[in-house]
């Protein structure tokens, strides 16, 4: 019987494993084995995932050896030579090495288009186009983004987040509360600097984050979420700000493009394709403060595996100022805090006042001309 390992069940080993789900059903002993020295015996660390693949779950790299294929499933270099090196010493045939080196497949987006696509294949043929492809499995790359562009992506409509933001509690705890107190520092820290603080807050949500700033004294402060549930919260959680949060979509709004000293985007570019397209509407000069994931989850169209990857993504647009890294509970999931300034371009009359100097900091700063 043909038999695929994964070497390595990090991130990316769970996404390789849950294209072989999503095609072949639950896979078993006899056609699959995971080699993972770090996965946890204790019953509560464990997902669904976890339980289901509990008799697949090796230790040794040398009992790989009765696999036809074996993917080193990983996204840093440093592991990628380690793990291949593991395999060799195993005396496993180099043939038979392929590398995952992402979380190429996005399941909740592409599952019934791979499943098309891969109609009738057999898990043997599956592994001779694997076996058949580059180490670093190019072709099968290559099929994922096309399927990418040529896939309806499933948009989550208001109706999604409406049903998302009933469910509502304290921002002190929140899973994001340590990414709001980043925020919240860069905030304070402009305004102890004599720098007008007037902020826009792109996805507001039910306005938990809006709440933390109304209660640490911020006064200028702007709200847009497309979801009318969020924005009803938000307003009854802060009545002396109902006006301030606006339903919204941001594609449409002009509030982007007009003169604020920070922006705050939080758990919004990961859900949009086009978010290099709302980034290229903020003024040039204004500071952005966003957060970003390095794992899927429903609504997301992208994931970030390191900070390197934010910075090539939106390298172009902004010049990074500093991160904040928060691990979550889930295995090695963590959002990417960033702290950024809207690269200049031609000075703008209408965008903002004569560049001046903070003469107690000695910096050069740009004040929004309203807010």
């Amino acid at each position: 019987m043909p038999k695929i390992g994964i070497f390595g069940f990090g991130n990316v080993g769970r996404n390789f494993f849950c294209l072989l789900e999503n095609l072949f059903g639950n896979p078993h002993s006899k056609n699959a084995l995971i080699c993972d020295e770090n996965f946890s015996q204790k019953s509560h660390d464990k997902s669904a995932q976890d339980l289901r693949i509990e008799n697949l779950i090796i230790k040794e790299p040398k009992e790989l050896k009765s696999c036809d294929i074996i993917l080193i499933c990983t996204a840093k270099p440093e592991l990628l030579a380690s793990f291949e090196k593991k395999l060799l010493t195993a005396q496993i045939q180099k043939e038979k090495i392929r590398f995952y080196t992402d979380c190429f497949y996005i399941s909740y987006w592409l599952e019934n288009a791979v499943k098309e696509h891969f109609r009738g294949i057999t898990l043997d043929s599956f592994i001779q186009m694997l076996l058949a492809d580059s180490p670093d499995l190019k072709n099968l790359q290559k099929t994922f983004k096309t399927l990418l562009e040529t896939t309806p992506k499933p948009d989550k409509n208001a109706n999604f987040y409406d049903e998302l933001y009933q469910s509502d509690r304290a921002y002190e705890k929140n899973v994001y509360y340590p990414g709001w107190e980043y925020a919240c520092k860069i905030l304070d820290t402009a305004k102890n600097e004599g720098n007008a603080v007037c902020v826009l807050d792109i996805g507001c949500g039910s306005g938990e984050f809006a709440k933390m700033l109304f209660d640490r004294g911020v006064k200028n402060y702007q709200g847009i979420d497309f979801s009318a549930q969020a924005i009803s919260i938000a307003r009854e959680k802060i009545p002396q700000w109902q006006v301030r949060f606006i339903q919204q979509d941001i594609f449409t709004t002009d509030k982007i493009a007009q003169p604020y000293s920070h922006i705050c985007i939080f758990e919004v570019l990961e859900h949009i394709n086009d978010d290099l397209k709302i980034l290229s509407k903020i003024l040039p000069q204004t500071h952005i403060i966003a957060s970003v994931p390095n794992f899927y989850s429903k609504g997301h169209v992208r994931i970030f595996e390191d900070i390197h990857a934010v910075q090539k993504r939106y390298a172009h647009l902004l010049d990074f100022i500093d991160f904040f890294e928060l691990p979550l509970s889930k295995k090695g999931a963590k959002i990417f805090y960033f702290h950024a300034r809207k690269k200049p371009s031609e000075p703008s009359e209408n965008a903002t006042e004569t560049i001046t100097e903070n003469p107690q900091t000695k910096s050069t700063i740009s004040r929004p001309k309203k807010c």
